[in-house]
């Protein structure tokens, strides 16, 4: 034993010897500039600690989880947007603020606080309840044992506006941060932190006994005041000017701020792995993203592996190296059994424990590529982008994340199966969901696989919409004066340019001409004949007017082949036209951000609901009834084999030259949607608007949560019985009586010849009438 302590003291003395050679060489080579040097670290510790301590990007969230007495949602939506929210599922043990308990047709929950727009929210231990119809029945305060009526859970958080080195973090304060984790955290890594003014010598001798004695470097002598140094201010170059900068900024960090401030600052410093390009800094964002929790819900084992990963993140990656994890894990639980902060009982159980990370319902940060490049783009007409990346910014958006899942991956099994069914190659496209009165973006896709800086196809690609114009013609005549029975002549056309003497002369779908069809039949069937009879008859820049005040900013040349759609619209574009008619004639402006608030939680933009009437209520429901018709028995009839009849969904199909472009716009109750399909080359897919997008778009509205629309008529709108020929069938075919809305008191100018056959129609319905009295 003696000659082993003969070379242990030996050892000591040598790393003794080697400190002091070392701090004498540094001050004779440093001794000249020492007194500038310092002031100069000085001046930079301050700027950087108590200005901008950290570049924090800004949060991003999904509108917040809302649930109200009646709300048609089932518990699995629900829990499903708890855990994306970060709520833990309890397993048995009791509830804490972000957990949850799902049993018997139930959710008892405990909501954690936050901030909104409004102001401070509480935290609220509450149970929700269900109906059989799978409706909420109840929410009861159990505090309180009230019955609410509402119940707000804090937002998803959606994205981070990453700044240049792609740092992220979550700051926590110190009531962030569990008193047993410090603990743990200092056991391990410094625990003379608050003995020691910086730098330890003690720990630096030390770690040069272990380095010497084991031919390598084992272990570090730095102080985690000294780690927050090399972190937060400097680089990690291994050179004598560097470590004599890190011992001395150390120094004067200790003088200038308390133990607390340092703590915390090394806590939301640390760097704690990577996801792709996004480095995880802090404590804070490592515990949600490898556990999808707060740092104060971590049970012991999990607390003792972010301890244990400082030492090497990309070494012990739990993702990568669960068994090397586990074994530096054990470590940590060792030492804070032997320096006594758990007992062996703890230990024992703690250390047998696998590692067992949160499975990602996301990948990554930013999983919503398409939605979250729509809110930078506009979050961008308004801020520079280093106040995205660096001021903390909480931008709280109008993002439904359930509907959002749910329409990603049916619009993707949708192109799946097209391609297969149809024998169709590079099909691409894109979906856009809005909320119909409110004109909130809820879900959108720029592609069949968006990713981060992919081309967004729902904003960018700019393609002929074929017939999904058609309503802004038929919008135009009934604003001057035309009416639903309006005879219309489906017959051929040519128009002759008078510039260059060209000719234009479209043909029906098909190539078939019908003669004389009334209004709404037209739209119904799409029928490119009367549609642009009735274009040119109101005049081309009326059309342009009524796209204009429907929401289209771009401006067209008055081109006759506009009316069938020849013009290049985005899908966006197209919602925001679709969005006016479907709230009946009110423009509203489409809405993806509703808030903007600073780190402080001080509101610096709101984006209220705003609405204009542009065209009046009775002929947008006169429209509205004929594109129910489109779906009722017209061009998308073969939609309710996907969306049943009784939600009244009204749309249109679009279908461009060669088929290149299959479009779908309609809508139910509460929800608009638009969808595209296409190849990005421009070349044919052999897809129409109904065996293309129209499928995607059931496929999608089939799943998600609708209600239906209601087509009671407003006031002002009566019915009068017409009698018509079954469509498709021959001229023999016995006419029937339908009920078609008119406007009470309209006055329809209506040439001679278009009379008289409308006074045979009434003559023919006046017989039926008749003849079913006496029969």
């Amino acid at each position: 034993m003696k000659p082993f302590k003969s070379n242990k003291r030996r050892t000591r003395l040598l790393a003794v010897l080697l400190i002091l050679a070392a701090a004498a060489g540094a001050a004779l080579y440093f001794a000249p500039y020492l007194p500038a040097h310092i002031r100069y670290l000085d001046a930079r510790i301050t700027d950087t600690f108590e200005k901008d301590r950290w570049s924090i990007p800004a949060r991003v969230y999904a509108r917040p989880l809302e649930i109200a007495h009646g709300k048609d949602i089932s518990p699995e939506e629900i829990e499903y947007e708890l855990q994306l929210a970060g709520y833990v599922a309890s397993r048995g043990e009791a509830l804490t603020q972000g957990s949850y308990i799902r049993k018997n047709g139930s959710i008892e929950v405990i909501t954690r606080p936050f901030t909104f727009m409004e102001g401070f929210q509480k935290s609220r231990h509450c149970l929700i309840s269900f109906n059989r119809q799978g409706n909420v029945a109840e929410i009861v305060d159990l505090n309180t044992r009230n019955i609410l009526e509402f119940l707000r859970f804090d937002p998803v958080t959606i994205a981070s506006f990453l700044p240049e080195n792609f740092e992220d973090r979550i700051l926590l304060t110190r009531e962030d941060i569990p008193d047993l984790f410090l603990r743990l955290l200092l056991a391990v890594e410094d625990q003379n932190f608050y003995d020691h003014y910086g730098i330890s010598l003690k720990g630096i001798a030390r770690a040069m006994v272990q380095n010497i004695r084991a031919g390598r470097t084992v272990a570090g002598g730095s102080t985690l005041t000294q780690q927050l140094v090399k972190n937060h201010f400097l680089s990690n170059e291994r050179t004598l000017k560097r470590k004599f900068n890190e011992i001395i900024m150390a120094v004067l960090l200790e003088r200038k701020y308390s133990k607390q401030d340092i703590l915390v600052a090394y806590c939301n410093e640390i760097f704690l792995g990577q996801d792709g390009k996004r480095a995880l800094h802090g404590f804070s964002l490592a515990s949600q993203h490898y556990f999808q929790k707060n740092l104060n819900q971590l049970s012991l084992e999990q607390m003792a592996m972010l301890v244990g990963m400082v030492k090497g993140p990309s070494y012990y990656n739990p993702k990568t190296n669960p068994e090397r994890t586990q074994r530096r894990r054990n470590i940590v639980l060792q030492v804070a059994f032997k320096e006594k902060l758990i007992t062996s009982d703890q230990y024992e159980k703690a250390r047998i424990l696998p590692v067992i990370l949160k499975e990602q319902l996301l990948s990554g940060i930013n999983a919503y590529p398409s939605f979250i490049d729509l809110v930078q783009r506009r979050l961008l007409q308004n801020y520079a982008r280093n106040n995205l990346t660096n001021d903390g910014l909480l931008i709280f958006t109008t993002l439904d994340p359930t509907t959002q899942r749910i329409a990603s991956r049916e619009f993707k099994q949708s192109i799946q199966q097209i391609q297969e069914q149809k024998k169709v190659t590079a099909l691409e496209g894109a979906f856009l969901i809005s909320d119909r009165i409110t004109g909130e973006i809820l879900a959108m896709s720029g592609g069949k696989n968006p990713s981060i800086g992919s081309y967004n196809r729902s904003l960018d690609a700019k393609r002929q919409v074929g017939s999904l114009i058609k309503p802004a013609v038929y919008l135009t005549a009934l604003e001057n004066g035309y009416t639903l029975t309006t005879p219309l002549s489906d017959t051929g056309v040519r128009i002759t340019d008078a510039d260059t003497g060209s000719h234009w002369q479209p043909k029906n779908y098909g190539g078939r001409e019908h003669g004389s069809v009334y209004l709404y039949q037209a739209l119904g069937h799409s029928l490119n004949l009367a549609t642009v009879r009735l274009g040119m008859q109101l005049g081309v820049h009326s059309v342009l007017n009524t796209l204009h005040k429907l929401g289209v900013e771009e401006k067209f040349p008055p081109y006759p082949s506009i009316l069938l759609g020849s013009e290049e619209m985005s899908p966006f574009t197209v919602l925001q036209m679709y969005q006016t008619i479907a709230s009946d004639g009110f423009y509203t402006p489409l809405r993806v951000i509703r808030d903007v608030l600073d780190n402080s939680g001080n509101v610096i933009q709101s984006n209220r609901l705003t609405v204009e009437q542009r065209f009046k209520n009775e002929d947008i429901w006169l429209l509205q009834y004929a594109l129910q018709q489109v779906v009722e028995q017209g061009t998308a009839s073969s939609l309710q084999k996907f969306v049943p009849g009784r939600y009244h969904i009204a749309g249109k199909t679009g279908t461009t030259n060669d088929n290149r472009d299959s479009w779908f716009a309609g809508y139910s109750g509460d929800k608009i949607g638009v969808v595209w399909l296409g190849r990005d080359d421009d070349s044919s897919t052999g897809l129409t608007g109904s065996s293309g997008a129209m499928a995607a778009w059931g496929n999608i509205f089939s799943k998600i949560s609708i209600t239906p629309l209601d087509d009671h008529p407003p006031k002002g709108i009566s019915y009068r019985t017409v009698s018509i020929s079954p469509w498709g069938k021959s001229g023999n075919s016995r006419p029937v009586s339908t009920h078609i809305p008119y406007r009470i008191n309209e006055n329809t100018p209506i040439h001679y010849q278009d009379q008289e056959k409308s006074l045979s129609r009434d003559l023919e319905t006046m017989l039926d009438s008749i003849i079913k009295i006496f029969q």
